[in-house]
Protein backbone atom coordinates (compact mmCIF):
# COMPACT_ATOMS: atom_id res chain seq x y z
CA UNK A 1 0.00 0.00 0.00
CA UNK A 2 1.35 3.24 -0.79
CA UNK A 3 1.90 6.09 1.76
CA UNK A 4 -0.97 7.91 2.85
CA UNK A 5 0.95 10.87 3.12
CA UNK A 6 -1.49 13.12 0.74
CA UNK A 7 -4.27 11.96 2.86
CA UNK A 8 -3.15 12.53 6.00
CA UNK A 9 -2.79 15.91 4.73
CA UNK A 10 -6.26 16.27 3.43
CA UNK A 11 -7.67 20.02 3.87
CA UNK A 12 -4.05 21.32 2.51
CA UNK A 13 -4.07 18.89 -0.94
CA UNK A 14 -7.69 19.06 -1.14
CA UNK A 15 -7.10 22.74 -1.73
CA UNK A 16 -3.69 22.14 -4.07
CA UNK A 17 -6.30 19.82 -6.20
CA UNK A 18 -8.98 22.13 -6.18
CA UNK A 19 -6.91 24.92 -7.73
CA UNK A 20 -5.50 22.75 -10.16
CA UNK A 21 -8.87 21.40 -11.38
CA UNK A 22 -11.10 24.40 -10.57
CA UNK A 23 -11.68 25.25 -14.17
CA UNK A 24 -13.25 21.71 -14.77
CA UNK A 25 -16.29 22.50 -12.40
CA UNK A 26 -18.60 25.24 -12.23
CA UNK A 27 -17.96 25.42 -8.39
CA UNK A 28 -16.02 24.27 -5.35
CA UNK A 29 -19.13 22.47 -4.05
CA UNK A 30 -19.41 20.26 -7.48
CA UNK A 31 -15.43 19.84 -7.33
CA UNK A 32 -15.88 18.34 -3.12
CA UNK A 33 -18.98 16.29 -4.38
CA UNK A 34 -16.60 14.66 -7.12
CA UNK A 35 -13.81 14.05 -4.63
CA UNK A 36 -16.47 12.77 -2.19
CA UNK A 37 -17.90 10.04 -4.99
CA UNK A 38 -13.93 8.35 -4.60
CA UNK A 39 -14.63 5.56 -1.72
CA UNK A 40 -11.53 4.39 -1.75
CA UNK A 41 -8.84 6.16 0.50
CA UNK A 42 -6.04 4.43 -1.42
CA UNK A 43 -7.37 6.08 -4.60
CA UNK A 44 -8.17 9.13 -2.72
CA UNK A 45 -5.01 9.88 -1.77
CA UNK A 46 -3.85 9.31 -5.31
CA UNK A 47 -5.83 11.73 -6.86
CA UNK A 48 -4.74 14.35 -4.18
CA UNK A 49 -1.27 13.17 -4.88
CA UNK A 50 -1.66 13.57 -8.89
CA UNK A 51 -3.62 16.70 -8.79
CA UNK A 52 -1.27 18.75 -6.56
CA UNK A 53 1.22 17.18 -8.79
CA UNK A 54 -0.38 18.70 -11.82
CA UNK A 55 -0.81 22.31 -9.83
CA UNK A 56 2.89 22.15 -8.96
CA UNK A 57 4.55 20.48 -12.27
CA UNK A 58 2.06 21.76 -15.53
CA UNK A 59 -0.30 24.35 -14.21
CA UNK A 60 2.11 26.55 -11.98
CA UNK A 61 5.04 24.91 -12.79
CA UNK A 62 7.90 27.25 -14.71
CA UNK A 63 11.25 26.91 -15.77
CA UNK A 64 13.16 29.92 -13.95
CA UNK A 65 16.57 30.89 -14.59
CA UNK A 66 18.63 33.05 -12.65
CA UNK A 67 20.89 34.30 -14.77
CA UNK A 68 22.33 37.87 -15.59
CA UNK A 69 21.32 39.21 -18.98
CA UNK A 70 18.40 36.25 -19.04
CA UNK A 71 14.64 36.20 -18.93
CA UNK A 72 13.83 34.86 -15.68
CA UNK A 73 11.11 32.68 -17.44
CA UNK A 74 12.26 31.00 -21.20
CA UNK A 75 8.80 30.06 -22.88
CA UNK A 76 10.43 27.14 -24.59
CA UNK A 77 11.71 25.45 -21.82
CA UNK A 78 8.83 25.91 -19.36
CA UNK A 79 6.55 24.24 -22.07
CA UNK A 80 8.93 21.59 -22.61
CA UNK A 81 8.78 20.54 -18.81
CA UNK A 82 5.22 20.51 -18.32
CA UNK A 83 4.75 18.91 -21.67
CA UNK A 84 7.11 16.07 -20.02
CA UNK A 85 5.15 16.49 -16.85
CA UNK A 86 2.37 15.66 -17.82
CA UNK A 87 3.43 12.05 -19.70
CA UNK A 88 5.37 11.81 -16.22
CA UNK A 89 2.29 11.99 -14.44
CA UNK A 90 0.07 10.12 -17.11
CA UNK A 91 2.76 7.43 -16.43
CA UNK A 92 1.79 7.26 -13.06
CA UNK A 93 -1.69 6.53 -12.79
CA UNK A 94 -0.86 3.23 -14.42
CA UNK A 95 -1.94 0.59 -12.71
CA UNK A 96 -0.42 -2.67 -14.29
CA UNK A 97 2.51 -3.96 -12.61
CA UNK A 98 5.89 -4.34 -13.98
CA UNK A 99 6.73 -6.91 -15.88
CA UNK A 100 10.36 -7.52 -17.46
CA UNK A 101 11.12 -8.99 -20.75
CA UNK A 102 12.41 -12.47 -19.63
CA UNK A 103 9.36 -13.45 -17.36
CA UNK A 104 7.34 -12.29 -20.64
CA UNK A 105 9.12 -14.80 -22.59
CA UNK A 106 8.38 -17.42 -20.18
CA UNK A 107 5.21 -16.97 -19.49
CA UNK A 108 2.56 -19.54 -21.08
CA UNK A 109 1.12 -17.23 -23.50
CA UNK A 110 4.08 -16.76 -25.61
CA UNK A 111 5.10 -20.45 -25.98
CA UNK A 112 8.32 -19.44 -26.81
CA UNK A 113 11.11 -22.42 -27.53
CA UNK A 114 14.54 -21.91 -25.89
CA UNK A 115 17.17 -21.07 -26.51
CA UNK A 116 16.13 -18.72 -29.19
CA UNK A 117 18.76 -18.64 -31.95
CA UNK A 118 17.27 -16.45 -34.51
CA UNK A 119 18.29 -12.95 -33.70
CA UNK A 120 15.24 -11.43 -35.88
CA UNK A 121 12.57 -13.84 -33.91
CA UNK A 122 13.95 -12.31 -30.82
CA UNK A 123 13.86 -8.42 -31.99
CA UNK A 124 10.25 -9.75 -32.85
CA UNK A 125 9.35 -10.80 -29.34
CA UNK A 126 10.84 -7.74 -27.91
CA UNK A 127 8.64 -5.62 -30.46
CA UNK A 128 5.29 -7.72 -28.78
CA UNK A 129 6.57 -7.24 -25.43
CA UNK A 130 7.04 -3.73 -25.89
CA UNK A 131 3.89 -3.47 -28.17
CA UNK A 132 2.12 -5.20 -25.06
CA UNK A 133 3.87 -3.86 -22.07
CA UNK A 134 5.39 -1.21 -22.92
CA UNK A 135 5.20 2.52 -21.47
CA UNK A 136 3.94 3.81 -24.74
CA UNK A 137 0.09 1.80 -23.92
CA UNK A 138 0.25 3.47 -20.57
CA UNK A 139 -0.16 6.93 -22.81
CA UNK A 140 -2.61 5.10 -25.19
CA UNK A 141 -5.12 3.59 -22.34
CA UNK A 142 -4.84 7.08 -20.48
CA UNK A 143 -6.25 8.95 -23.83
CA UNK A 144 -8.64 6.13 -24.35
CA UNK A 145 -10.42 6.62 -21.06
CA UNK A 146 -11.12 10.05 -21.88
CA UNK A 147 -14.89 10.45 -22.98
CA UNK A 148 -15.62 10.34 -26.37
CA UNK A 149 -15.79 14.38 -26.74
CA UNK A 150 -12.85 14.69 -25.56
CA UNK A 151 -11.26 12.47 -27.34
CA UNK A 152 -12.68 13.92 -30.52
CA UNK A 153 -11.56 17.65 -28.95
CA UNK A 154 -8.02 16.20 -28.57
CA UNK A 155 -7.92 15.03 -32.00
CA UNK A 156 -9.41 18.06 -33.79
CA UNK A 157 -6.97 20.20 -31.87
CA UNK A 158 -3.62 18.40 -32.61
CA UNK A 159 -3.63 16.88 -36.12
CA UNK A 160 -0.96 15.14 -37.25
CA UNK A 161 -0.06 15.70 -41.01
CA UNK A 162 -0.29 12.40 -43.01
CA UNK A 163 -1.92 9.90 -40.59
CA UNK A 164 -5.38 9.23 -39.98
CA UNK A 165 -7.51 10.67 -36.88
CA UNK A 166 -7.31 8.46 -33.65
CA UNK A 167 -6.67 9.59 -30.16
CA UNK A 168 -4.57 6.27 -30.45
CA UNK A 169 -2.16 7.63 -33.42
CA UNK A 170 -2.30 10.52 -31.57
CA UNK A 171 -1.25 9.71 -27.83
CA UNK A 172 1.27 7.50 -29.69
CA UNK A 173 2.80 10.61 -31.61
CA UNK A 174 2.48 12.89 -28.68
CA UNK A 175 4.16 9.98 -25.90
CA UNK A 176 7.10 9.38 -28.50
CA UNK A 177 7.64 12.93 -29.17
CA UNK A 178 8.19 12.65 -25.27
CA UNK A 179 10.73 9.76 -25.26
CA UNK A 180 12.74 12.42 -27.79
CA UNK A 181 12.56 15.46 -25.38
CA UNK A 182 13.91 13.37 -22.97
CA UNK A 183 16.57 11.69 -24.99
Amino acid sequence: MEDQKYLNSEDTFFEYSYLALKDYFSAKQEFTEFYNLIKDNECKNKFLKTASFYLFLVKQGDWIVDVDGSDPKIDYLTETYKYVGIFSLIESLNENTFMDFYSYLVRNKTKVKFPIEDKTKLEELYRNYKKELGSIQQAINFFKTLSRKSQESLADKLKIKGTEQSIEILSKHLYLTTLEICS
